[in-house]
């Protein structure tokens, strides 16, 4: 399922290829889908059960995309790189650990649900989380500064409405509106 979408990489998929499968993270990744995770007690489980792995690290994006696929209307798929810009603007206190964790986790997700509330009060609401994260993605990513920035200023330039200079001259040198001599006669 991972490797049909855009969330995770081909690269950050291969650690969870190479995890032995048994009845622990099986009963693992049922509780980390399904079970309240206020602690974060699931993620660490589940991701003490993945254990080593010989061909890399367990990425945010790894770790928290299948979350956030089978259950969109509360969790996030984490890519550090913009949420960390992100967090720059909704949570400046909180940092990015390069190692996953689900005390890290559910900061990030509640400034993710932060965000949410943000956009739904701006008229914006997102359908579930995902949309958070597309909005965080299309925003936050390098890319997007420049476009970002354009339309900041769009938005903060007065739009000054096109004028007939000589109805506004007629209107200065006679706000009466009455007809000058040259008009009367």
């Amino acid at each position: 399922m991972l490797s049909n979408t855009d969330l995770v990489t081909k690269k950050q998929l291969e650690p969870l290829h190479s995890a032995r499968r048994s009845s622990a993270l099986a009963l693992a990744l049922r509780n980390y889908l399904y079970e309240p995770d206020a602690d974060g007690a699931q993620f660490d489980e589940f991701l003490r059960r993945l254990g080593r792995s010989s061909s890399g690290r367990y990425s945010w994006p790894l770790m928290t995309a299948l979350r956030a696929l089978v259950r969109p209307e509360t969790h996030i798929c984490i890519k550090p790189s913009v949420f960390t810009r992100q967090a720059g603007l909704l949570s400046p206190s909180l940092t990015n650990k390069s190692r996953p964790t689900g005390s890290t986790y559910n900061r990030w997700l509640a400034m993710a649900q932060a965000l949410r509330t943000q956009l739904t009060g701006l008229g914006v609401e997102p359908a579930d989380m995902l949309d958070v994260y597309d909005f965080v993605w299309q925003t936050m990513r390098p890319a997007a500064a420049a476009e970002v920035e354009a339309a900041r200023v769009a938005r903060v330039t007065p739009q000054v409405p096109a004028v007939d200079a000589n109805a506004a001259v007629s209107k200065v040198a006679d706000p009466a509106g009455e007809p000058d001599e040259a008009e009367a006669a």
